[in-house]
């Protein structure tokens, strides 16, 4: 190996490239300037005695670097070393060309003040004209991630790969002298800097702002100014500034320079004000709210505090006055009383004092319910030119009872209900997550959405495919929980089918996404056995793959020809044949088959039920034209749907999902119209779609009387549907198959009672899960919600793992609840464990703990909620 030393790091443009190497006067040296693999010059060059120097100009085309390949061969039988007779040597050589790099500049205060108009200037340092973007940002919040502005022109000037192939016959014809080149190439990559600086954070609202892109001439300066939000600390500066093609060529690549700049500005004022308030409240808390009051004037002053509550009630009275005799910081508390029924709250805190500016913080809070959501409803078939009269009574307590009223064509699907839980369900496995947007895609087809409406679900299945991604495993496979580097079959599947509807719709998959996906399920095809493999998961994958256009006949045709094919299989086999082109075998294959399915549910695998098995057999029946047989089965789909009963995720959605394109082709397109009548209130609606639903909005008492009048010549179908919450901590406690036991103990590890916990101190929360079942139960959720008092420690923030005592599958933290999932074995139990922080003083109330399978809730467990017990 030849060692080969660059005169320096780094060249501009025009300059001599300096390459020193060992050698002796008799050696030649065959030298290759390399860039991304095109040879730029080679040359042979005689050697010197002791060290040879290689000069070659450096040029825009070698920009940003080359790679000097230097074969050194030696006289044969020279005895001047012990070298071997041919040496090899490579190294990279940096070239830069300063018009690419711009240097902006920043001129701001050195120090800003809180709630004032601040500004700052920014150019280009040698005066060249320059677009830029400027942000402004809290430096604290930066510091949460160590975030350092990148540098544009890191990127568009990386170091490159040498892509020179060599060969070499010497090892075969003289024997092989090893060596590792490896160890001579300097490889890229890595160049960001990692500071691990601690940066300032604050407690107050962070500050973001942005402003731009603009674009400066050359020689020009921009101003901007903004208004500063109540804030103390400190703000970064940052400016990213890239040099205009037309107005500044370079001869390489995209021909632009770039470049960033930075600034802190120390943000401060003659007096602050700061109230820590708890994340949410829940209805009735009793809160003190810490006040800390900052004078930074020299001499005494008087501060007056103030505090303002909408939505809260203020028990001891809102204003306060402070005497400071020298600079410093007092607290203060204030108690406040969150009203008995959720809504948002808003406290303004507001500190004076004479010939100083005032300093005010608002914060804004919400208080919700931990109570589960009660429905009720009533529906009936109103003939032509009949009125239905009746009375519903409201499930929630008084303020909290909202209503729907629908009116559709074909047997009500319960669509509000349905959807509403499938979008609020708080759990994010890979089956969940697909079943809380796949529905959303077909909505505008089934009801009159107004903009809002329509925008709130194209956001919601947006943010469900970006989700999604968050699943993908290495092969294209998707897993059942974010991080799990095992595929889950079924939701692989599940999740590829939404992503194909969702291309179909309009919206925007990634390409790389589909293609690795497609390459998954094609291996897992090909690899699926029927001894091993179950046989819905195989027809589902073939029925996605035919789905995408990528039918695996082969395989199909050999699933086919199994002996006693599973009936709901089979039903799906046919639709991946009907998307293969094969629709006389499509068609010979359902005409035997059963619609009927045997009850069963499935806690896990295929998630399956004799519901959503009869939702697929009703979609294949709508896909092959099979008329007859599906108007009794979209009945037993929507008198499920319509029932008070409970269903699984996977159930909801893909009932919603089946039924839709029977609703579209069945429902007629005259324009109905319908007169209802709810308190006295009267209003008359029309419609062409297949279903409208009518909002009530509140509703007050603890009944309603409603009425419908059907004015068409054909039936209606009404629904009225209400929806309240009931008061917290009425839940009854509940062991059905599981049983549940909290624990809470001290920092020592005693038992304590949660009320008995000093204001400041840490507090182990100890739940054990305990399957009573005579089977394995998986897929259980354990859902803790804390006080408003509690934070959480996040132990694997802290980078301490003891928080946990046993494993699970999965946990997800949030700012109010703990949500832990995992299996249970027959008669085994599980704990899980972690700490909180008594944070906030006062009175609130301790949310309900429970359990349950999450694709079987009356497999479950809850310890009911207690009121003032924190």
């Amino acid at each position: 190996m030849l060692v080969l030393s660059p005169g320096k790091p780094g060249y501009n443009v025009n300059e001599k490239i300096s390459v020193t190497f060992p050698s002796n006067k008799d050696a030649m040296a065959l030298v290759t300037v390399e860039k991304g693999g095109q040879v730029l010059r080679r040359e042979w060059i005689p050697c010197a005695e002791g060290m040879t120097r290689y000069e070659v100009n450096a040029d825009p085309a070698m920009i940003p670097n080359v790679y000097i390949h230097v074969s050194l061969l030696q006289p044969h039988l020279q005895t001047q070393n012990d070298l071997p007779l041919r040496l090899y040597g490579i190294v990279p050589v940096m070239v830069e060309d300063p018009r690419t790099r711009i240097s902006p500049v920043i001129a701001a205060a050195e120090q800003w003040e809180g709630e004032t108009e601040v500004s700052f200037t920014v150019g280009e340092a040698s005066g060249r004209p320059m677009t830029y973007t400027v942000a402004v940002v809290d430096e604290g919040l930066l510091g949460l991630t160590r975030f350092k502005l990148p540098d544009p022109r890191n990127t568009f000037y990386a170091k490159e790969a040498s892509f020179l192939k060599s060969w070499d016959l010497y090892s075969d014809i003289m024997g092989a002298y090893a060596g590792q080149l490896e160890t001579l190439l300097s490889i890229g990559g890595g160049d960001d800097i990692f500071d691990d600086g601690a940066r300032e954070t604050t407690r107050f609202k962070p500050v973001v702002r942005f402003f731009g892109p603009y674009r400066l001439k050359a020689g020009e300066r921009r101003n901007e100014t903004f208004t500063l939000p109540p804030y103390i600390g400190a703000l970064r500066v940052m400016v990213l500034g890239a040099s205009s093609l037309e107005e500044q060529p370079v001869p390489y690549k995209s021909g632009r320079a770039y470049g960033t700049a930075e600034k802190s500005v120390r943000v401060s004022s003659d007096i602050m004000v700061f109230g820590t308030v708890p994340r949410t409240l829940s209805p009735g808390d009793e809160a003190e709210i810490p006040v800390a009051v900052n004078s930074y004037t020299g001499g005494r002053r008087t501060v007056r505090v103030s505090l303002a509550a909408e939505g809260l009630t203020l028990e001891d009275g809102g204003v306060r006055t402070l005497n400071f005799e020298k600079p410093g910081e007092q607290m203060i508390r204030y108690r406040v009383k969150a009203p008995s029924l959720p809504g948002k709250a808003r406290l303004t805190l507001r500190a004076e004092s004479a010939g100083l500016r005032s300093s005010v913080q608002v914060t804004d809070l919400e208080v919700r319910s931990t109570a589960i959501p009660v429905t009720r409803a009533a529906s009936r078939l109103v003939s032509p030119d009949e009125k239905w009269m009746d009375m519903i009574r409201l499930p929630g307590k008084p303020g909290t009872n909202t209503g729907v009223m629908e009116f559709s064509r074909l047997p009500p699907l319960n669509l509000e209900e349905r959807l509403g839980y499938l979008i609020a369900y708080p759990h994010g496995c890979v089956e969940q997550t697909t079943s809380s947007v796949f529905p959303q895609l077909y909505l505008d087809r089934l009801l009159s959405l107004d903009p809002g409406r329509i925008a709130q679900i194209r956001s919601n299945i947006a943010a469900g495919i970006d989700r999604l991604g968050t699943f993908r495993i290495g092969g294209g496979g998707f897993s059942y929980w974010p991080g799990d580097g095992t595929p889950n079959e079924w939701g692989t599947s599940y999740a590829g089918h939404f992503l194909l509807e969702a291309r179909r719709a309009g919206y925007v998959v990634p390409a790389a996404l589909i293609k690795q996906w497609v390459s998954f399920q094609k291996e897992q095809a090909g690899r699926w056995s029927a001894r091993t493999g179950d046989a819905r998961e195989q027809a589902y994958r073939l029925y996605t793959l035919a789905l995408a256009g990528e039918a695996d006949l082969g395989s199909m045709n050999r699933m086919r020809e199994q002996r006693n094919l599973d009936g709901a299989a089979a039903w799906r086999l046919a639709a991946a044949y009907w998307y293969g082109g094969q629709r006389d075998t499509a068609r010979a294959m359902v005409r035997e088959l059963e619609t009927s399915v045997t009850e069963y549910r499935e806690l896990s695998g295929t998630f399956g039920s004799a519901l959503r098995d009869k939702a697929m057999i009703l979609e294949t029946l709508v896909l092959l034209g099979d008329t007859g047989r599906t108007k009794p089965l979209f009945e037993e789909l929507s008198e499920a749907l319509s029932s008070g009963a409970w269903l699984s995720t996977q159930e909801t959605a893909y009932a919603l999902i089946a039924m839709a394109p029977y609703v579209r082709g069945s429902a007629g397109t005259d324009e109905l119209t319908v007169d209802y009548t709810l308190e006295g209130r009267t209003a008359t609606v029309s419609f062409k779609t297949p279903v409208i639903q009518c909002d009530l909005g509140n509703l007050a008492g603890a009944s309603a009387v409603f009425a419908a009048r059907n004015r068409n010549t054909v039936p209606v179908y009404a629904r009225i549907m209400v929806k309240g919450l009931p008061e917290e901590g009425a839940e009854p406690a509940i062991s059905e198959g599981l049983s549940l036991q909290v624990e809470y103990r001290d920092a020592g590890g005693t038992l304590i009672q949660p009320g008995a916990l000093k204001l400041g101190d840490d507090m182990e929360v100890r739940v054990t899960v305990r399957n009573n079942q005579r089977r394995q139960v998986p897929e259980i959720a354990l859902v803790h919600p804390v006080p408003a008092s509690w934070e959480l420690v996040n132990t694997r923030l802290a980078g301490d793992g003891s928080g946990a005592s046993s494993a699970f599958k999965y946990q997800d933290i949030r700012d109010d609840r703990v949500m832990t999932y995992f299996d249970l074995e027959r008669g085994a139990s599980k704990t899980v464990s972690f700490r909180v922080n008594k944070t906030y003083g006062g009175n609130y109330y301790r949310p309900a703990v429970h359990a349950y399978a999450m694709y079987d809730e009356s497999i479950r467990a809850l310890v009911p909620g207690v009121k003032g017990g924190e």
